[in-house]
């Protein structure tokens, strides 16, 4: 299973045992992505029947409001002007190209890390 969150793609990679503190036992998921700011896989576990999908970007503990550094200019930027030339877009098909350019950027020093 694949989950989007911000743009941020999430991969279902397996299922962990888990034992609640009402002592029945249930499933977690382990999802796996890459952080969007160094581009360093993590994973992550999360319930298995929970509705809400809100994942921390990055083990280090990005939340999910707080954005990436320069992504989230860039992006609507972008989107504003796709948007004045008739181009329909949304975060979601344009934050894996934008983290890629500023992985890159930073790389070579062109962006503060």
């Amino acid at each position: 299973m694949i989950r989007y969150f911000h743009g941020q793609e999430y991969i279902a990679t397996g299922l962990q045992p888990y034992r609640r503190r009402d002592g029945k036992l249930t499933n977690l998921v382990v999802w796996q992505s890459a952080c969007p700011e160094c581009g360093e896989a993590f994973t992550f576990t999360a319930p298995a029947l929970k509705v809400k999908f809100e994942p921390n970007r990055h083990e280090e503990g990005i939340s999910a409001g707080e954005g990436t550094r320069g992504a989230d200019t860039i992006i609507a930027v972008l989107l504003s002007r796709m948007a004045e030339r008739g181009f329909d877009g949304n975060r979601t098909t344009v934050q894996p190209a934008i983290n890629a350019v500023l992985i890159r950027m930073r790389e070579k020093g062109y962006a503060n890390n």
